[in-house]
């Protein structure tokens, strides 16, 4: 009997086999070519020409449910062409544990009822460009080996891409959610969730979107930015400034990683003296950039988003360290050791009064404490502004 005959959707001809021809994988091309007639048999779906986007084109029309739980779908040869491009689907169509061995079109396909795709795999290319999903959208557990197309697509019901896995580029640009997009969870037996770039740009989120996942869950960091991105707007939307600040952050220390993480790659693939001495600059000016912008916006406000983080680092500057350099230095002449304190505090903030004289050293140590204390001051304002005013 079939291995998956559980299912109960196994082909009665074949069913006796160790697998009957719907479940059975690495089909040959004969086998294909049987795969296919068999499973138009089953479902007897209409064929009729009709126009889409001005051409005239074949739609498959497919009038009841569809149940392929557990099959595998294997590369369409030239004996078995066969696509879902253009494809309704009037009934439910099940597709959980089902297999694509070969690139699988979708593209401007509709289901009508929920379309569900649990634990499906997709060895190669799936393309669902352009498709229409009238009801609940089910990829949870789905693993994609390669490119994942979703470009224009409208989620009508919920779009579910729970613990699903992404090996390949992922591509939702332009897409719309009328109702939350779940892309949380992550495969115990995968290393990330999404190893490749991942492009949500144009797509709008009606109800939201929950990608709020771990750092660690993201191969590249320009992945995680825009999971980051899209989640900082979608939290905006919600009114929920505390958790869009933190995507904020994360977006913007993802994107600084990322710039180095390229020019890495970019001197790596570089061959000949004068292309490794451009990727080189290339890499110092990356790795330059991202030390400024850490010292200057991450470190001293998390990019405007903490304020108590500036005045904590202002009072550890201005407080504790500046006065025990002047003291060490013994750059200041003063009368009490408190004094370091006091003429730390009238540097820092540019009073300037005049009572007591830096020396030697304390000169260079006072201007940077001057420079550091004006920065600091305006950091605080705008942090504080942008906080409690916007």
């Amino acid at each position: 009997m079939c291995k998956l005959e559980k299912y109960g959707n196994c082909d009665e001809e074949t069913k006796d086999q160790g697998y009957c021809i719907f479940h059975k994988p690495r089909k040959n091309k004969r086998e294909a070519k049987e795969f296919y007639e068999k499973f138009l048999e089953k479902f007897k779906p209409l064929k009729i020409n009709k126009i889409v986007l001005g051409e005239r084109r074949t739609v498959i029309i497919f009038e009841k449910d569809i149940d392929c739980r557990g099959y595998v779908f294997p590369e369409a040869t030239e004996d078995a062409q066969f696509s879902f491009t253009n494809s309704i689907f009037k009934g439910r169509a099940d597709f959980q544990h089902t297999t694509f061995e070969g690139n699988v079109d979708f593209q401007h396909a509709v289901f009508k009822l929920g379309a569900d795709f649990f634990n499906a795999t997709f060895e190669k290319e799936a393309n669902f460009g352009f498709t229409t999903f009238e009801q609940a959208a089910e990829f949870a557990r789905a693993v994609f080996k390669e490119v994942a197309i979703f470009g224009m697509v409208a989620f009508k019901g919920m779009a579910i891409f729970k613990d699903t896995v992404f090996k390949g580029p992922a591509f939702f640009f332009a897409a719309t959610f009328n109702e939350l997009a779940i892309f949380n969870g992550k495969r115990e037996e995968a290393e990330y969730k999404f190893y490749h770039t991942l492009n949500l740009s144009n797509a709008e989120f009606r109800k939201g979107i929950d990608i709020d996942l771990p750092s660690e869950w993201f191969k590249l960091p320009e992945a995680e930015a825009e999971a980051c991105r899209v989640q900082r707007i979608s939290y905006e939307k919600e009114g929920r400034r505390e958790h869009a600040d933190r995507m904020f952050v994360r977006e913007r220390r993802a994107l600084r990683r990322d710039k180095v993480r390229k020019a890495k790659e970019e001197l790596s693939k570089s061959k000949g003296i004068k292309l490794k001495l451009r990727a080189g600059f290339k890499l110092i000016k990356a790795w330059g950039s991202s030390v400024l912008e850490f010292l200057l916006a991450d470190s001293t406000c998390s990019y405007g988003t903490e304020w108590k983080k500036t005045v904590i680092l202002w009072l550890l500057y201005v407080i504790i360290l500046f006065p025990f350099l002047y003291w060490i230095s013994n750059s200041v002449k003063v009368d009490s050791i408190f004094d370091y304190f006091y003429f730390s505090i009238v540097t820092a903030t540019t009073l300037g009064y005049g009572d007591l004289h830096p020396i030697g050293i304390g000169k260079v140590l006072a201007s940077i404490e001057a420079v550091f204390g004006t920065f600091m001051w305006a950091v605080f304002l705008a942090v504080f502004a942008r906080k409690y005013m916007r």
